[in-house]
């Protein structure tokens, strides 16, 4: 009963995957579990839960930050570390730059799209409102809440 944390999360893990294939595979596309556990529990879970940690990642990498600045122990170590935390910032735009750029040049996102003006005859419609679970989801911000 005394595991060690790695083991729990890695047991649970394997549970979550097995419980997971299983209702995926076993309940019918428009059945009890399908839509109410998958379609409603599951994904305002996940949905809310992954919207949390991203509100913990500018706040936890400002921590992260402040609390190395403030351990060190010559004042001389903060110019290297600035110099090469900017250097890294810059390898890792750069790389970034470099991927995305090359990437596209391969895929050719586009070809083929009719960009051409919206057809005349078009007419605009009323959108329907959020459901419930929607909103629920919504209240936890996903993007922009926190920056420094």
């Amino acid at each position: 009963m005394n595991q060690n944390l790695a083991t729990r999360i890695l047991a649970s893990l394997v549970i979550g995957l097995v419980l997971g294939s299983a209702i995926q595979l076993f309940a019918s596309s428009d059945g009890f579990l399908q839509t109410y556990l998958v379609g409603g529990l599951f994904h305002a879970g996940g949905s809310i839960f992954v919207g949390m940690i991203k509100l913990l990642v500018v706040p936890l990498i400002f921590i992260s930050i402040v609390n190395a600045v403030c351990n060190l122990e010559d004042v001389g170590q903060f110019g290297r570390l600035g110099f090469k935390t900017f250097g890294l910032y810059l390898i890792n735009t750069v790389v970034a730059i470099t991927a995305a750029i090359g990437l596209a040049m391969v895929v050719q996102p586009g070809i083929g799209a009719n960009l051409g003006l919206a057809d005349e005859s078009l007419t605009l419609s009323r959108t329907s409102l959020p459901n419930l679970l929607d909103m629920v989801i919504a209240v936890v911000p996903t993007k922009g809440a926190l920056s420094i």
